[in-house]
């Protein structure tokens, strides 16, 4: 089943012009970013009044949130292809409405299983938001206010996630739970409509064919190896979801790969975007810091509250502190490639954050709160903001023609991944050991993994055009 797009390809790739105003391409991009970073912490927030009035079992608890994330990680590669076929402007007033309408039918929702599908239709809007959010970035003509651009969207990120859980405990103080869905629903509208008459109406795709089998098993696999991940790290690898998972995303890998060979043109991941060096090890590098530092704000939730016996509120208080850290550290790169190499940049950010894990590994036993947890703990998150900011302009700059949405699709398909591993590494090491210092020390050591890479690969990171070298 190949579907084409209904127009040639314009100048711009792939279908913002460059005449258009960057203010508003760059508010809207974030504004996308936030909503969709947003979602999982505001709603993670809700969910034990959405039990209360839903009658939800511990296990649709957990899936209120599992729906959204799995389907968001699952689909957004295709929601970078999609970006692509269609043009920026048009999967991106797509993505908003039917974010927006899927937050309604979730607040609307009347059991759990409404909301558990309409949790999974939002997760996809989010996927097809997110890449289209970066790809739109990727056209303001200047190199240094790209980067300035792909700073603030960094940025964003992180204050979406760090705000989700205050904004939901606000919106709860005044409102029922469905007004959590409701305010997304709003602000998604709003950004919808903002963009239909702030992006210009000539945003054509690429004119390239879209592969939906294989796009579908490609989803079907991600969301299997996800899951498989999950639930090798809570209920252990002999667990029998983990292998019909593992056997599913193994069925659908066969199936794109037949897809892929049978029509490489329309593929997900074709040829030209693999061949190029600088992407490829930036996205390596990406899901390697996802992996290694993502695990952090679950891992430090048990700290605090586990082994200094702090009240959640207290906690979500010290969280600001990394949390501001993430967004000191985005801001920071385009100040600091002035005069230094991103590369350089790179190996800064990566030794932070492992000094970091490793700090938290040796203070994280009930020591010093501040010295032994929340500092090192920042040092992560201040790594974290140099290096995610620094690889997404990496990853998604000068791409091959027609890719530019594939390429940021595959950078936010990275982080989740990198996200997934990490988290059910982490969680079998404090489950089969009970031990806080042993989870640290796992995402340490993939953070030196890290390390590793980014010194091999440097060359290839080190082709940048922003740098000027």
């Amino acid at each position: 089943m190949l579907i084409a797009s209904d127009g040639p390809r314009e100048a711009g790739d792939p279908g913002v012009p460059r005449r258009s105003p960057r203010a508003w391409i760059v508010l809207l991009a974030c504004t996308a970013q936030f909503l969709v970073v947003l979602d999982v912490s505001l709603v993670t927030v809700a969910v034990p009044s959405i039990a209360r009035s839903l009658g939800l079992d511990e296990l649709s608890m957990s899936w209120v949130v599992s729906a959204y994330t799995v389907a968001f990680a699952a689909v957004l590669l295709t929601g970078g292809r999609l970006c692509d076929v269609l043009g920026a402007k048009r999967t991106f007033v797509l993505a908003g409405a039917l974010f927006a309408a899927t937050a309604v039918v979730g607040a609307l929702s009347v059991s759990g299983e409404m909301l558990i599908v309409a949790r999974a239709a939002q997760g996809v809007a989010a996927a097809l938001l997110a890449p289209t959010s970066l790809t739109l970035l990727q056209n303001v003509p200047d190199p240094r206010a790209r980067l300035r651009a792909v700073a603030a969207w960094s940025a964003t990120s992180s204050v979406g996630g760090a705000l989700g859980a205050t904004l939901g405990g606000v919106l709860l103080l005044a409102w029922p739970w469905p007004a959590v869905l409701g305010f997304e629903a709003a602000a998604a509208l709003v950004a919808t409509v903002a963009a239909v008459f702030a992006l210009p109406a000539v945003a054509r795709g690429t004119g390239r064919a879209f592969d939906g089998i294989g796009a579908i098993a490609l989803a079907v696999t991600i969301a299997a190896a996800i899951v498989a991940l999950v639930e090798t790290g809570t209920s252990g690898p002999a667990a029998a979801t983990s292998w019909i998972a593992l056997g599913a995303a193994v069925l659908g890998a066969i199936v794109v790969i037949v897809r892929r060979r049978r029509a490489p043109d329309a593929s997900l991941l074709p040829p030209a975007l693999l061949r190029q060096p600088r992407i490829t090890a930036a996205n390596l590098l990406i899901l390697l810091v996802a992996m290694a530092c993502f695990p952090l704000w679950y891992l430090l939730t048990l700290t605090l509250q586990a082994g200094h016996q702090l009240t959640p509120f207290v906690s979500g208080l010290l969280f600001l502190v990394p949390s501001a850290a993430v967004v000191l550290g985005s801001l920071a790169v385009p100040v600091l490639g002035r005069r230094l190499a991103l590369r350089t940049i790179l190996l800064v950010g990566t030794a932070i954050a492992t000094c970091g894990l490793a700090g938290l590994a040796l203070g994280a036993t009930g020591g010093e709160l501040w010295l032994g947890t929340v500092l090192p703990a920042t040092a992560v998150a201040l790594g974290m903001g140099l290096l995610f900011t620094t690889l997404t302009s990496t990853a998604t700059q000068d791409p091959p023609a027609g890719t530019a949405g594939l390429a940021a699709g595959l950078v936010n398909t990275s982080r989740q991944v990198g996200s997934a591993i990490g988290l059910a590494v982490v969680t079998i090491a404090y489950a089969n050991t009970a031990s806080i210092v042993i989870a640290f020390a796992a995402a340490a050591a993939a953070g030196a993994v890290a390390v590793v890479v980014t010194v091999l690969v440097r060359r290839a990171i080190a082709r940048v055009v922003s740098e000027g070298e």
